[in-house]
């Protein structure tokens, strides 16, 4: 495992910070497993189903969060 580049916006997980083979594995697991066809609205975390944060779950955070990646997508030139 490296050092994690970034301490202060991964303190929340432990300060564990994963290549990005290990980071994509469990999305990769979730797509194409048959006892997982159709999951929706669900965590997993290391190929396990487990449970959100409250940061995941607030519905004001994600408007905020909505809000601002679209106003950032929308400032940006058009090519």
């Amino acid at each position: 495992m490296r050092r994690d580049p970034v301490p202060a916006v991964h303190a929340g997980l432990g300060g564990e910070v994963k290549e990005v083979a290990g980071a994509g594995a469990t999305i990769c697991y979730v797509v194409v497993h048959p006892d997982l066809k159709g999951a929706s609205r669900k965590y997993f975390l290391d190929y396990n189903e487990g449970l959100a944060s409250n940061f995941a779950t607030d519905p004001e955070l994600a408007k905020k969060i909505w809000d601002y990646t679209h106003d950032l997508v929308n400032s940006l030139p058009r090519t």
